[in-house]
């Protein structure tokens, strides 16, 4: 009887640990989320693309460094709301699924535009700390160039 209350204790005691480590991976990558939202909207490239895994990354890296940049340099944001849909894993990789809405100012042809959409972003743990390696969906940074 004893030994059955020890495993129950075990196995109760290694869930939680195992779904508090989840829940803790997932606050790490929304966190990241917010520091490239906050730099992007700050328009501090430096610091966006610290959270962009130039080797790993996807897509091509160049062109949405420069999608950025033309973002950074023609657009002046008004505001950014984000909802987070859900967060999923894939070992190491975590699926970030965002919700959201962006006001926008344009220089090049003085209008203001408000545009919504749902993106995926895809955030590798490198090195203890994750870096987006792909993105899916609207596009939410990098408006600027196709």
């Amino acid at each position: 009887m004893i030994k059955r209350v020890i495993l129950v204790l075990v196995l109760i005691f290694s869930t939680y640990t195992f779904a508090s480590s989840e829940i803790n991976e997932n606050i790490m990558v929304e966190k990241v989320f917010k520091k490239m939202q906050r730099a992007y909207k700050e328009k501090n490239q430096k610091s966006f693309f610290q959270y962009v895994s130039e080797n790993k990354f996807q897509q091509d890296y160049l062109s949405f460094y420069d999608s950025v940049d033309e973002d950074f340099n023609t657009n002046d944001i008004l505001s950014t709301n984000t909802w987070i849909d859900k967060i999923t894993t894939d070992g190491k990789k975590r699926f970030l699924y965002i919700k959201w809405t962006k006001r926008y100012h344009t220089v090049n042809n003085n209008q203001e535009l408000e545009v919504e959409g749902n993106t995926e972003y895809l955030f590798d743990q490198i090195k203890g700390k994750y870096k987006l390696i792909d993105f899916s969906g609207d596009v939410f940074w990098g408006v600027s160039k196709p």
